[in-house]
C-alpha cells in the first residue's frame, strides 16, 4: 500500500512511475537495465534486510543506464533505522511521501541547471 501511495504522490507532480512487483532482486535488475530511471524507491520492512541490501545496493547502481541514479528508502526501517540505511549507501530513507517527491525534484532540477 506504501509504495503505491507513494507512486501517486509522484504522479500528481508530473513524474512516469513504474510498480513493480518482483520475484526477486534479479527481476528488478532486469527493469532497471531496460531504461533509463531517475531513481529507485524501495521498502524496507525488518532488520533483516539490511545485509541482503547492502550487497544487492551495488549490484543495483551498477546495473543503472544512468550513473546518478537515486535509491531511496521507505517502510518501518525508514523510520526504525534511517542512518544505518544511509550508511549502506541510501541516497534517502524517508518516512513522508511529500518529503520524498520535494527532495527527488529538487536533486533531479539541480542535475540538469
Amino acid at each position: 500500500m506504501g509504495a503505491f501511495m507513494l507512486g501517486e504522490f509522484f504522479r500528481r507532480h508530473g513524474w512516469t512511475v513504474q510498480l513493480l512487483t518482483p520475484h526477486d532482486g534479479e527481476d528488478v535488475l532486469t527493469h532497471l537495465r531496460r531504461d533509463w530511471f531517475d531513481a529507485v524507491a524501495l521498502s524496507v520492512s525488518s532488520d533483516r534486510q539490511l545485509q541482503s541490501l547492502a550487497q544487492w545496493l551495488p549490484r543495483l547502481r551498477e546495473s543503472a543506464p544512468n550513473p546518478q541514479l537515486h535509491v531511496m528508502v521507505g517502510g518501518p526501517m525508514a523510520l526504525l533505522a534511517p542512518d544505518a540505511l544511509q550508511a549502506l549507501g541510501v541516497d534517502l530513507a524517508a518516512a513522508d511521501a511529500r518529503q520524498t517527491v520535494n527532495w527527488l525534484s529538487q536533486q533531479v532540477m539541480h542535475r540538469k541547471s
